[in-house]
């Protein structure tokens, strides 16, 4: 089963912006964020990269451009504008590469005790067979 991440889109420039998905020149409309809302971006880690583009309404030619790399990286993306540009705030992910790893590191803990209740039941079962 793949890994999705959440990352919540904000908007806090002012103005509505329009989100759209896609590669390179090639883009669909996904979602309308309003000013001082939100958008709730659930991604699949094994999907292909993508680019998100926010525009502002009514102004397609500000935009900003943001990637499924970034989604993966930061749990939460802000756009503000600043003089008439967009500035973004990025919050990481919480630890999610040691969330990661004590997640295999208690998983192949789980699969060597069950390893070991196998052979153990495996053994006993060849010794009640053999030597009793």
């Amino acid at each position: 089963m793949a890994t999705k991440l959440a990352t919540v889109i904000a908007n806090e420039t002012g103005q509505g912006l329009t989100m759209k998905m896609g590669d390179r020149n090639c883009f669909a409309r996904i979602a309308s964020v309003r000013d001082g809302g939100e958008y709730t971006m659930r991604l699949c880690m094994d999907w292909t990269y993508q680019e998100f583009v926010l525009e502002a309404d009514g102004d397609p030619g500000r935009k900003l451009v943001v990637n499924s790399d970034d989604c993966c990286d930061y749990e939460r993306i802000t756009v503000k504008e600043s003089d008439g540009v967009y500035a973004v705030h990025r919050v990481p992910r919480k630890t999610f590469c040691e969330t990661e790893e004590s997640d295999i590191a208690f998983d192949q803990h789980t699969a060597a005790a069950k390893k070991e209740g196998f052979w153990r039941r495996f053994f006993g079962q060849l010794k009640r067979l053999f030597w009793h």
